[in-house]
């Protein structure tokens, strides 16, 4: 039998996207899962102001192309293929410096045989601008793939401050129109402690988390109840938002922000 270091615990999974493919690490390494989508992602619905971004950087590619995340990539290459001018995007991609914010966007642009020009210093907002501070960007056009349709002021204000002409892009959105009961449900299972652990895969399940227990007036509640037990950060972005909100992290991979590393982690660090 292989190695069970989650036998006779209950953990719960707020993600979406790859919520089988989480679940299942756990389940074959012993856990009971509950499996709580708290965040759907979708197509940006301005369609046209996607569709002309894309022609706009195959006619006229920028000198920078900022990518915050790879889930912004895939859509993007979705958009292009769908318009028919998805080889002329990824040329014009590969003409252009690119700088990754982290591992997600490295991986997708490793999907199209492409490597990033620079990786910021730190997966966030604070070590895009800290690879960038020396940068000469005065007169630049910087391409900024955006996260949902979050505008990011703090960086769009530092690129202004340094003269880029700036050229953002929003491939989707985050939506949170999934089950409201569903996710008054997880509340409850937390505060009756019913759980061992629950692990973070994105700010925004954070965001959802918090937004439907403070309609419930459930706020303070829901943080003791998320610090009497085991929290997992799949980053550092992640780690640091469930810290703002004064819940403590037990778990985070150390420089690999995947699924797996986490899981790896918890694994060998759960005592």
């Amino acid at each position: 039998m292989p190695d069970q270091p989650f036998a006779g615990k209950t953990i719960a999974i707020p993600e979406s996207r790859m919520l089988d493919v989480l679940a299942n690490l756990f389940e074959q390494r012993g856990a009971r899962t509950i499996r709580c989508p708290l965040v759907a992602i979708h197509d940006n619905p301005d369609r046209t102001q996607v569709d002309q971004w894309i022609k706009n950087f195959i006619d006229n590619p920028p000198d920078r192309f900022v990518i915050f995340t790879g889930e912004g990539i895939r859509r993007l290459l979705k958009f292009a293929e769908q318009l028919g001018v998805k080889d002329p995007f990824i040329t014009a991609i590969a003409s252009t410096n690119t700088l990754a914010r982290g591992p997600k966007p490295i991986a997708a642009l490793r999907s199209i045989s492409l490597q990033p020009n620079q990786v910021a210093e730190q997966p966030r907002t604070d070590g895009i601008m800290a690879t960038l501070s020396s940068a000469d960007l005065s007169g630049s056009r910087v391409a900024v793939q955006l996260y949902g349709q979050e505008p990011n002021q703090k960086f769009i204000d530092f690129l202004e401050e340094k003269g880029a002409l700036i050229e953002p892009v929003s491939p989707y959105i985050y939506a949170s129109d999934t089950e409201q009961q569903q996710v008054v449900k997880l509340i409850e299972t937390l505060i009756e402690k019913k759980l061992d652990a629950m692990v973070f895969t994105s700010t925004a399940q954070l965001n959802r988390l918090l937004r439907v227990s403070a309609k419930l007036n459930t706020d303070q509640s829901l943080i003791d109840a998320l610090n009497a037990i085991k929290i997992a950060a799949v980053g550092p972005v992640v780690g640091d938002a469930l810290r703002c909100a004064d819940i403590r992290v037990d778990f985070m991979p150390e420089s690999k922000f995947f699924m797996k590393p986490m899981v790896a982690e918890m694994a060998k660090s759960w005592h």
